[in-house]
């Protein structure tokens, strides 16, 4: 009986001996596949922010040093002086820039393939988010009589507006304002509006110059160009119509929020929306490099606020998950899931 067995008991063995390794084979592939690894050889990392003297390159440049303390020695982040909210998804995506700084509303259209961008973006991948927070901002100069959002879609005579170049984020700001009535620029330039497409620099120099009724920007605290501004020649925001802030949140996921008194020198409150500054990369980055990254900025938290007041509030690793407009990057996404489940 036992001899006969034992032809049965050698299947039996050999099946679960069979299993056991599939199961080990299957556990070792997906653990390698996301579990990161020591970093080995140098890397050099391709950082997109914007213009030199914007918060987002003063925040590239904090957060690369930080990035190169804990990347192997040799390594290189290279902070790139450009393109701004709109064009950083794109210079990720075609592998221009390594990570880049984006918005949360701008990247989820880039993700999505839907305008602005007419190529679904669909490798894009959160490392980081949120940094800090955004505010839509139309502000008048202390100059002009332009009082609400209304002298700036019917002015009572011919304005001035100074804006972003044409497909920078507050110019697209602008348009997304004006989709809410059925508005174009040719629209506005019948009522006697003219634009200036331009760097923040080239505006203020209009501003102080007494050459702009209206500048139409995207707003953070303590932004030093808003800062120069509100000294000279002086500004006041303008608040958005509450059926436009309704339009923003009901179609784009924008938060309806308040531009606070104080932000800047002798800036007043005015309603608004906010959205939010994120980290992202592409999904063919190495785990172990989007762990890397993951793990320094939230190691340091104190360290980027100390260079960069603005994320001081509102980067907290622990949320990771509030602002996931588009997936984590694995490697990022495992070293938070490690840390704050």
């Amino acid at each position: 009986m036992c001899i006969r067995d034992r032809p049965r008991s050698s299947v039996i063995i050999g099946v679960a001996i069979v299993i056991i390794v599939l199961i080990a084979g299957i556990w070792y592939y997906y653990s390698t596949l996301t579990a990161p690894t020591k970093l080995g050889e140098p890397v050099n990392i391709k950082f997109a922010t914007n213009n030199v003297g914007t918060s987002w390159y003063l925040f590239g440049g904090a957060a690369s040093e930080i990035f190169e303390k804990y990347l192997p020695a040799g390594s290189k982040v290279d902070v790139l002086p450009y393109a701004a909210g709109v064009a950083n998804p794109i210079l990720v995506h075609n592998k221009s820039a390594d990570i880049g700084l984006a918005f949360t509303l701008t990247v989820k259209l880039a993700y999505e393939g839907l305008p602005p961008y007419t190529t679904k973006m669909d490798d894009l991948r959160l490392i980081a988010a949120p940094i800090d927070t955004y505010w839509f901002g139309f502000a008048a100069t202390s100059y002009s009589d332009v009082e609400s959002f209304e002298d700036i879609i019917n002015p009572k005579h011919p304005i001035k507006i100074g804006t972003s170049v044409l497909g920078g984020l507050a110019e697209y700001e602008f348009r997304l304002c004006l989709e809410k009535y059925g508005l174009t620029y040719d629209d506005l330039k019948a009522k006697g509006v003219s634009i200036m497409y331009a760097s923040m620099p080239t505006l203020i120099k209009e501003a102080q110059a007494k050459r702009l009724d209206v500048i139409i920007w995207v707003v953070n605290p303590g932004h030093p160009s808003w800062s120069e501004l509100f000294i000279n020649p002086g500004m006041r925001f303008i608040d958005l119509p509450d059926d436009l802030i309704e339009y923003l949140k009901t179609k784009y996921g924008l938060k309806p929020s308040v531009l606070k008194e104080g932000f800047f020198p002798g800036s007043n409150e005015a309603k608004s929306v906010e959205f939010n500054t994120i980290i992202i990369a592409r999904s063919d980055m190495p785990n172990e490099l989007a762990y890397t990254l993951a793990k320094a900025l939230s190691e340091s938290k104190e360290e980027l606020a100390a260079a960069y007041p603005a994320c001081s509030k509102v980067w907290d690793p622990s949320k990771w998950k509030e602002n996931a407009v588009i997936p984590y990057h694995t490697g990022a996404e495992k070293y938070y899931k490690e840390q704050y489940g």
